[in-house]
């Protein structure tokens, strides 16, 4: 009787904020286009734009790192301005900065990649937080049932950008890729504060 009760109500909390995770799972789908082809094939574009493997392989540092940054201060921001600005500030950014790497020559890559990676791989922390905030019973079966999609479905953005890739060359698709990520405003627009946040305690 205990674990029926505990499946009713894991159901229960699944149905309530369903608009809320679905919101999220097509903005995180077009997020994660340009974010897997960043960790997947940076180092694969920039040798075929005529870099050097070595050149490649700090580029990609450089931008996991500029990650780890935003990642932190993208937490601290959202908890100022509020979650649904900093994801349109990234959803916004990170668009504008992938395309300007494929424009970018040697000089600029590198200040463009440190820019570029504080924007496109600072979501997660907003968007746990969005998850984390939902008023339900059950906030880890929805933290997982959360984790679980996101990790799906950056596997699949991975798989279809190699495959693009191989179609079309990677160069033309990284700016393909970018106006992926513009589709991914409409989705974080949808977001309604008095939905994805808790009302502060008095």
């Amino acid at each position: 009787l205990k674990n029926q009760k505990q499946e009713l109500s894991a159901f229960k909390s699944l149905k309530e904020h369903s608009r809320v995770l679905i919101v999220l799972t097509f903005a995180i789908l077009f997020l994660s286009f340009m974010r897997g082809s960043l960790r997947a094939f940076l180092p694969t574009y920039l040798t075929v734009r005529g870099e050097s493997l070595w050149l490649s392989g700090i580029a990609l540092s450089v931008i996991s790192l500029a990650g780890s940054v935003g990642s932190f201060f993208s937490g601290t921001l959202s908890d100022k301005i509020g979650r649904k600005n900093t994801l349109l500030i990234i959803g916004i950014g990170s668009p504008i900065l992938l395309w300007l790497l494929t424009i970018s020559n040697n000089f600029w890559m590198m200040p463009v990649l440190i820019v570029l990676g504080l924007f496109i791989l600072s979501a997660n922390p907003v968007l746990l937080a969005i998850i984390m905030e939902l008023k339900t019973e059950r906030p880890s079966f929805l933290n997982g049932v959360f984790m679980t999609i996101m990790f799906m479905i950056n596997t699949i953005c991975v798989f279809l950008v190699g495959v693009l890739s191989d179609l079309l060359g990677m160069v033309l698709t990284f700016k393909i890729l970018c106006l992926f990520g513009l589709l991914a405003l409409p989705f974080i627009l949808s977001l309604k504060k008095d939905k994805t946040k808790l009302e502060p305690s008095k």
